[in-house]
C-alpha cells in the first residue's frame, strides 16, 4: 500500500476518480473522511497511526487541506503542522492518507508542502480544456469498444460544456442507447443530450436551500418531464453546491466575479448565479456530502433511483 498521496485542484470529478481507484485497490480497506475546516489534523493523524487488532488496511482521507494553500483566510482550526510532518516521516505502513486540497495551487514555499513534494504522491487535477474534454471522452469510447464521429464528439462536448460529471453520465447513457451497434453519430448525440440549461438546476438549488418543498418537488418534476436521469440531476445539483462553494472562497480572497469565472474556468452568469446564494460553508459542505451519500447509495443498489432526490427532497 502506498502511504502517503496530496491531490489538489478544482476538478473534483478527477479527484474523486483518483480515490475511488485507490479504494478499489484495496476493497476490504476502512475509509475514514475527515473535512479538515471543522477538524483538527491531530484527530486525522490519530486515526492514521492507530494499529487495527485485526491488522486491517485503511484509508484516510483529509479534505480541504487549506493549510497547504497561500491562503490567509483564518481557520478556526489549529492544525498541528509539526505532527504532519513527523507522521510524513514514518507513515503508518497498513494506512493510505489522503489529502485533499480544492484550490488551483498549493504553496511550494511551505515547508509542509516541500516534505509533501518529496515524500508523497503529488497529482494536481484542474478543470480540462475543450480539446482536453475532447480526448477524455474519445478515451472513455474507445476503452468500451465504441466507435463515435468527429461531429458527434463535438457535439457532445459542446452540451455538457467543461462538467466531467455530466460528460460521464452521459456519454454511459449514449453506450447503453447504442450498445448494439456501437457507433455513435451525430444524430443520436442531438436526440440523447439536452443542451442544459443551468438556470433550472440553481433555481432548483435555491429552492433546496431555502427547504422550499413544494418548489423543489415541482422543479425536480419539470426536469424528469424533459428525460433527466435522477443520477444526472443529483450530479448537477451536487455541482452546483461545488460551484458556490468554490466561488464564496474566492470571492472571500478579494477575487472580482471576471476573475472568478477566468480561475474556475466557467462562465461568468454562472458566478454571478452563485454569488447570489446566501449560505454558509459548512452548509455547503454538508448539502454536498448528503448528495455524495445518496449518488453512492443508488449505484451500489442501497436507494432506488427513481424515489431516492424525491425522498432527499421531501426531508428539506
Amino acid at each position: 500500500m502506498k502511504n502517503i498521496y496530496l491531490f489538489y485542484g478544482v476538478e473534483e470529478f478527477l479527484i474523486d476518480e483518483a480515490i475511488s481507484n485507490i479504494r478499489s485497490k484495496h476493497p476490504n480497506g476502512q475509509v475514514i473522511k475527515h473535512d479538515l475546516t471543522e477538524t483538527s489534523i491531530s484527530i486525522l493523524l490519530e486515526d492514521a497511526s492507530m494499529i487495527s487488532l485485526f491488522d486491517d488496511e485503511k484509508i484516510v482521507i483529509g479534505y480541504h487541506a487549506d493549510f497547504l494553500t497561500g491562503s490567509t483566510k483564518k481557520s478556526d482550526i489549529n492544525h498541528d503542522i509539526d505532527a504532519l510532518i513527523r507522521y510524513i516521516e514514518n507513515p503508518n505502513p497498513k494506512t493510505a492518507l489522503i489529502l485533499v486540497v480544492l484550490n488551483e495551487k498549493i504553496d511550494k514555499r511551505k515547508n509542509i508542502v516541500k516534505k509533501l513534494l518529496n515524500k508523497a504522491e503529488v497529482k494536481e487535477f484542474n478543470k480540462l480544456s475543450g480539446n482536453e474534454m475532447v480526448r477524455y471522452a474519445q478515451k472513455l469510447f474507445d476503452k468500451n469498444n465504441y466507435k463515435i464521429s468527429f461531429n458527434a464528439l463535438h457535439t457532445l462536448i459542446d452540451r455538457v460544456e467543461d462538467n466531467l460529471y455530466l460528460l460521464n453520465s452521459e456519454c454511459d447513457k449514449l453506450m447503453f442507447y447504442k450498445m448494439d451497434t456501437k457507433i455513435i453519430e451525430e444524430a443520436d448525440v442531438k436526440e440523447m443530450v439536452l443542451k442544459y440549461n443551468f438556470d433550472n438546476i440553481f433555481a432548483l438549488t435555491d429552492a433546496v436551500i431555502k427547504k422550499d418543498i413544494d418548489t423543489s418537488l415541482f422543479l425536480y418534476q419539470e426536469l424528469l418531464k424533459r428525460k433527466e436521469e435522477p443520477i444526472k440531476i443529483i450530479v448537477l445539483l451536487a455541482n452546483q453546491f461545488r460551484l458556490i462553494f468554490q466561488v464564496k472562497g474566492l470571492s472571500s480572497k478579494g477575487l472580482s466575479e471576471s476573475q472568478i469565472a477566468s480561475n474556475l474556468g466557467v462562465h461568468p452568469y454562472r458566478v454571478k448565479l452563485a454569488n447570489e446564494i446566501s449560505l454558509k460553508e459548512k452548509d455547503l459542505l454538508k448539502y454536498i456530502e448528503l448528495l455524495a451519500n445518496l449518488d453512492e447509495d443508488i449505484k451500489t443498489g442501497k436507494v432506488d433511483k427513481d424515489v431516492g432526490l424525491e425522498l432527499f427532497l421531501l426531508k428539506l
